[in-house]
């Protein structure tokens, strides 16, 4: 028997009746219905509003079927089905939720200088594609963005990924001379960004209050993942701004420094009153990295509690520190031996990854965090690996690294298998390998505060 309400959700009008020249998303517009309503009979999408035609109707709920976006559950009745959940998301994403770019002040652009012009957009904005040059505010015609481009890539200012430009480490110091040549200096901005962020703090005040947020450490990390996750790329996905403060909050009370205090979704969208559909929905796309350009990392105990801590935390430098570390220090060992057989190399890269998870499980987990460690780094090795191979590294320390991880990732179920035996009936201290003395170095090169 269906379970179709007497009143039926309908899609906003700009989507059932598009202006201009823009042409209706028939795709867009079923999945709205299914994803808004329990199901939706046939009938429903040829009358009014809708005014489907038979023709475009079947063609489109066919290939919707077929894409495994919708499920037929009786005759002329359809529902949704996860993956069209996922499908509207994305569909929304493309339509409304484009990247806000930040552009520089008059006093930069008006000097048309277009390597300065591209340095500052590209430091203001994690980066930007050929486009959002050429198009207006900027409308740098092609020709000079080209020889301005090639001419800070040349010079190792800027590096292109994807087909997206970032500037690079070298730029970074290239744009702090930019700043000096506009008088615009670090403290001055430093004060301004100081200022935004009280403000936020201040804007924060009452949704703390409201939901009796009293721990300093759970509000820091809210603070700075806020700092991270722009609302205005998710706002058409969720509720509200408040909504999307909770789903802030669940990662900030879940983050792994906060282990092993925890709170499931289920509890957490009780208590802070939000879906916990929608809560589980907007956290796999945040662990997709798609939308926020940032990869955000979870960290699973036995597939019941579940952790969160994004890139460039404290947390994942002191891993990726100690990852770099023994795969440095191993390699210097081995230089030599660069020919190999695959026999060899694998266990080689058994070794290496035995020394990093010894050196974690000493320096960073314990209990019942350690005997998570190789689940989560094998996931962790494939981001590294492909970060790498996408700045298609020249230095053989670099290049090694990819072998290493690429080793790593090779091994099959039973070598993976023998290495977590062994992490399960042994003590690290009684591992065989050698160590390596990082801590003083931990101690230099990572910063006092948990937080950039």
């Amino acid at each position: 028997m269906s379970n179709i309400p007497e009143k039926i959700k309908f899609p906003p009008k700009e989507l059932i009746s598009p202006s201009g020249a823009e042409k209706k998303d028939f795709e867009y517009i079923i999945l709205w219905m299914l994803d808004n309503n329990e199901e939706c009979n046939w009938s429903t999408f040829l009358e009014k509003p809708l005014e489907i035609s038979l023709a475009t109707l079947s063609k489109y709920i066919n290939q919707l079927k077929r894409k495994g976006f919708i499920s037929k559950v009786s005759k002329g009745v359809y529902k949704i089905t996860p993956k069209g959940k996922k499908r509207v998301f994305d569909l929304k994403y493309k339509d409304s939720y484009r990247k806000e770019l930040k552009y520089p002040p008059n006093l930069i652009y008006n000097k048309h200088n277009y390597s300065h012009i591209i340095l500052w957009m590209l430091y203001n904005n994690k980066s930007c594609k050929w486009s959002d040059f050429i198009e207006k505010p900027l409308s740098i015609n092609s020709h000079s963005l080209s020889k301005h481009i090639n001419r800070l890539i040349k010079e190792e200012f800027i590096e292109i990924h994807d087909s997206r430009y970032k500037i690079s480490e070298t730029g970074e110091k290239e744009y702090s001379k930019l700043l000096k040549i506009y008088n615009l200096d670090y403290q001055s901005i430093l004060v301004e960004d100081l200022r935004k962020f009280e403000q936020i703090k201040e804007d924060l005040g009452d949704f703390f209050n409201k939901w009796n947020i009293n721990d300093e450490q759970i509000k820091l990390i809210f603070l700075d993942l806020l700092n991270h996750f722009d609302y205005a790329k998710i706002k058409g996905t969720i509720s509200s701004e408040e909504d999307f403060h909770k789903l802030i909050l669940f990662l900030s009370m879940n983050n792994l420094t906060m282990y092993p205090s925890h709170v499931t979704t289920e509890t957490f969208s009780k208590k802070y009153e939000i879906s916990q559909t929608a809560l589980k929905f907007l956290l796999q796309k945040l662990l997709e990295a798609d939308l926020f350009q940032i990869q955000l990392f979870e960290f699973s105990i036995k597939n019941q509690q579940k952790y969160y801590f994004r890139a460039g935390e404290k947390i994942e430098k002191t891993i990726k520190l100690i990852v770099d570390e023994d795969i440095k220090n191993y390699s210097l060992q081995h230089l030599t031996e660069i020919k190999m057989t695959l026999e060899e190399r694998k266990n080689h890269s058994i070794i290496i990854f035995k020394n990093i998870i010894n050196d974690l499980s000493v320096n960073l987990f314990n209990g019942i965090l350690k005997l998570q460690i190789i689940d989560f780094l094998l996931k962790y090795f494939g981001f590294l690996f492909e970060s790498l191979k996408r700045k298609m590294p020249t230095n053989i320390n670099d290049k090694f690294k990819i072998l290493v991880f690429q080793d790593i990732l090779n091994l099959s179920e039973d070598d993976i298998g023998k290495v977590k035996k062994e992490l399960y009936q042994l003590t690290p201290l009684l591992w065989n390998f050698p160590k390596y003395k990082i801590l003083d170095e931990l101690k230099k090169k990572i910063e006092d505060s948990d937080f950039e």
